[in-house]
């Protein structure tokens, strides 16, 4: 049988060649020199992310060079995936260029910076994504967490009722993510999920174990190197070769826990490059093979799963203020490490058995129907739904952060945040204003509905004739709930970062078309001029990891060029914190390169 021809998802990695030569996914497991295959770069596209495992990383050889190669990863594997994809498409549809063809991405949970998302949208389109017609459209859809909430509750509705509420979680090679979501609807053409929390993730998956492994096997044979004509870094080489092998350790980690894996009190897991005349009893080898016990794996899967609790656990505690009525029916797995039978048993006998908790009292461990394929298939099913009956599955969205304008209030001498503010004088009104206050227009745990996916804000500026210029407006984010959002940008002691400044351009439009505010001159004590007053409105298309903005003037998106342009600021990099870690398990994933 072919390499990875009984699997279902094609592996993250990318080989090159002394040659030139790029392979990619399973063809990289058939290659001889495995020290030049770069795998599980996808984890750090966050140069956050990346930097931190520099620091960390008792290996740091292992890591990309930098992070723009980590971003080459992505692009070279992108660039090898796109015309596999048009190949096994072209023969379906009769006219490829003319076709109107959708790619959709999903990103990770855990990118709650508003840059990545739009990161990897350009990565794709260089790679070809959306290249060859302008039918063709690149965009990313929704979160790994909504997705495969979306294949669960299709693939499974015969089993909910309206009411019901899931919590799933998809346990991926490098990040667990979970979801809460009621059922609006169970069944026909209205079958649909409403959210009932934030998505949230951390970095806990099966990739975690494969690195742990290789400590164990490296920690091993560094205490028998006298026995070894070995280098300690090809002793680490060798380590990583036996987690990779995907007919040894990956074999055995994919059945551990199943009925058949229980009857075996010990494991041989393949060494790659070792004869089967080679023993050393020191490090537990025999005939080629490393012996492992059923304690030594279960401990690797165990680190996983505790992180895993955590994360559930916080999901569970959030109910008390976030949905107090309600009572989780489901828990639902998904994803790679999601379909483990250990991950599935242990779950059940917390949650079921030993740690009944009160917002799920009756709680059932379900697995999804195919795991590996939950997110992909999620996300086509939510499109195809949305094309065919104009709603998506999943109607509402929680909102992870805070947006607010900044904009100028009436100064009012007893407002606290007016006091701190710098002050200036209208020229048309004669009136003193206080600057950079804050109007929150998207609060954290704010509901979107799905369907309208965006929030629109109404903008105006006073001027005088022949004084009409393009007005700046800026955007700020902040990871604080309505109750603890500042009405100040200077009082918010950093908690409050510029996501972007907004450039509005309305001079080509005629001056009848703005509201013209005459002197009066019966009122003396007024002494405002007579000018102009422009109202325009900013539509903010809040998607799963990333905003789109449009300038409407008059209830239509004014087209003019050069009329609207945003400059992204710090904001777009601001992450919202993982709530659930624990001080045990905080700060503890580290990612192989």
């Amino acid at each position: 049988m072919a390499i990875g021809l009984s699997a279902e998802q094609v592996p993250t990695s990318i080989y090159y060649g002394i040659d030139d030569r790029i392979s990619w996914g399973f063809l990289t497991q058939l290659e001889s020199d495995q020290d030049r295959v770069r795998d599980w770069f996808k984890v750090f596209f966050d140069e956050a992310e990346y930097n931190k495992a520099r620091r960390s990383h008792p290996h740091p050889e292992e890591l990309p060079p930098s992070h723009a190669d980590v971003r080459k990863y992505y692009e070279d594997f992108l660039r090898k995936l796109y015309p596999h994809i048009k190949k096994s498409l072209i023969d379906n549809v009769r006219d490829w260029n003319t076709a109107h063809v959708e790619f959709l991405f999903s990103v990770p949970t855990t990118w709650t910076k508003l840059g990545l998302a739009q990161d990897l949208k350009t990565i794709a389109c260089r790679a070809g994504f959306g290249s060859d017609s302008r039918n063709h459209i690149v965009d990313v859809s929704l979160t790994e967490a909504e997705a495969a909430a979306v294949y669960t509750f299709n693939s499974q509705n015969a089993v909910y009722s309206d009411g019901d509420v899931l919590l799933t979680v998809d346990a991926g090679g490098g990040t667990t993510d979970v979801a809460l979501l009621k059922v609006a609807e169970a069944s026909g053409d209205g079958a649909s999920l409403r959210s009932l929390d934030q998505v949230r993730g951390d970095e806990i998956g099966s990739v975690e174990i494969d690195i742990e492994f290789a400590d164990l096997v490296e920690k091993r044979l560094m205490a028998a190197k006298k026995d070894l004509n070995m280098a300690p870094h090809t002793i680490r080489k060798l380590a990583e070769k036996m987690s990779r092998s995907p007919t040894g350790f990956r074999r055995c980690k994919e059945n551990f826990g199943t009925e058949d894996s229980l009857t075996f009190p010990e494991f041989e897991i393949e060494m790659p490059g070792c004869p089967d005349t080679f023993s050393l009893p020191s490090a537990k080898v025999i005939r080629g093979r490393m012996i492992f016990s059923q304690a030594e794996i279960r401990a690797l899967f165990d680190r996983q799963i505790e992180k895993m609790f955590d994360l559930i656990d916080f999901q569970m505690k959030r109910m008390d203020t976030e949905a107090s009525n309600e009572r989780i029916t489901h828990l639902v797995l998904s994803g790679g490490l999601g379909s483990s039978q250990y991950v599935k048993d242990r779950l059940t006998q917390r949650y079921t058995v030993d740690r009944v908790h009160r917002r799920a009292p009756e709680l059932r461990v379900m697995s999804s129907t195919v795991p590996q394929l939950a997110v992909v298939k999620g996300i086509v099913q939510n499109r195809m739904r949305k094309l065919k009956t104009a709603k998506s599955v999943l109607r509402t969205r929680t909102c992870r952060q805070s947006l607010g304008v900044l904009c100028i209030q009436r100064y009012n001498p007893r407002n606290v945040a007016h006091q701190q503010a710098q002050l200036h004088k209208c020229p048309i009104e004669n009136k003193t204003y206080a600057n950079d206050q804050v109007i929150w227009f998207v609060k954290q745990g704010q509901q979107i509905d799905q369907d309208e996916d965006h929030v629109d804000h109404e903008f105006w500026r006073r001027f005088l004739k022949g004084k009409c210029k393009p007005w700046e407006d800026r955007i700020v984010i902040c990871n604080s709930g309505a109750k603890d959002l500042p009405n100040s940008f200077k009082s918010n002691e950093g908690a409050v970062k510029m996501l972007c400044t907004m450039r509005s351009d309305l001079t080509s439009v005629p001056y009848s078309d703005f509201e013209k505010r005459k002197k009066r001159w019966w009122r003396w004590w007024n002494k405002y001029e007579t000018h102009y007053r422009a109202d325009f409105t900013i539509r903010f298309q809040l998607k799963p990891a990333s905003i789109d903005t449009q300038l409407l003037f008059k209830g239509q998106r004014y087209n003019t060029p050069n009329s609207f342009t945003v400059q992204w600021d710090e904001g777009v990099n601001m992450a919202a914190p993982k709530e659930h870690r624990s001080d045990t398990h905080n700060n503890s994933s580290r990612h192989r390169g």
